[in-house]
């Protein structure tokens, strides 16, 4: 018997999870329907549903942060089963791959509680701890992902991650690296208009910016290719004095 060359998730269980957690570290939308009573509805069993949430990929579980007493928050309570679907915001905008979503299937947790740094206000921490994982590409029929190779630490810099901190960087620390290629070019600060930061990888990053004499790129290589999350920050850090918060 010939195995099927389409099979994917038979053949590429390392490639769907690593395209997976790019997704979940990379989201354009995300949207979370849980099961349990609709509020003011006792006894009910519909679904509700969580939309404009923010998502955190940790090590492979959807980690949200949320107002204590919220809808989220009482659910994971209650250890209610939940369904997470992510938009994907790989690429640009418009692209093929922003048609991809992501289904993970599990049930909620509080992971822990905090207070917001601005307000005080008391937040939670809540975990989805993944049960089944459904990767859906355009044009494609959803492949089931593995378990164990969505929890990877193999997938802790994948290319989700890699694009957001890069934007991250660009668009919070403009200030930062604006003074870094100012020193690192001998520009007057003024003069040096915006900086962009593409293709981060684990190997280095290429710094583009603008001037009065128009638009530059150069290619930065770190010392060695970061391993970690933590090593990565750590190196954007040392060579541009601007880094992931």
């Amino acid at each position: 018997m010939t195995a099927d060359p389409t099979t994917r998730q038979l053949l590429d269980p390392d490639q769907d999870a690593a395209h997976a957690r790019s997704v979940l570290a990379c989201p354009a939308a995300v949207t979370v329907a849980i099961e349990g009573a609709v509020e003011g509805r006792a006894g009910g069993h519909d679904d509700t549903a969580a939309t404009g949430l923010g998502v955190e990929d940790r090590h492979g579980t959807p980690t949200f942060h949320c107002p204590a007493g919220s809808g989220l928050a009482d659910a994971a309570a209650r250890g209610a089963r939940a369904t997470l679907t992510v938009t994907s915001g790989l690429g640009a905008p418009g692209a093929a791959e922003r048609g991809t979503r992501l289904l993970v299937s599990g049930r909620l947790a509080v992971g822990g509680t905090s207070s917001c740094r601005c307000c005080a206000d008391a937040r939670s921490t809540v975990v989805l701890a993944p049960e089944k994982v459904l990767l859906a590409q355009p044009g494609s029929p959803a492949v089931e992902v593995s378990l164990r190779h969505f929890r990877s630490a193999e997938h802790e810099l994948n290319t989700g991650y890699l694009q957001r901190i890069a934007r991250h960087v660009a668009q919070e620390h403009q200030d930062d690296l604006r003074r870094t290629v100012s020193v690192a070019t001998a520009t007057p600060l003024e003069e040096v208009l915006g900086v962009g930061l593409t293709d981060l990888t684990r190997e280095g990053v290429s710094v583009g910016w603008i001037d009065l004499q128009g638009a530059h790129l150069s290619p930065l290589r770190f010392p060695r290719p970061a391993r970690t999350a933590s090593e990565l920050g750590a190196m954007l850090r040392r060579e541009l004095d601007a880094g992931p918060c």
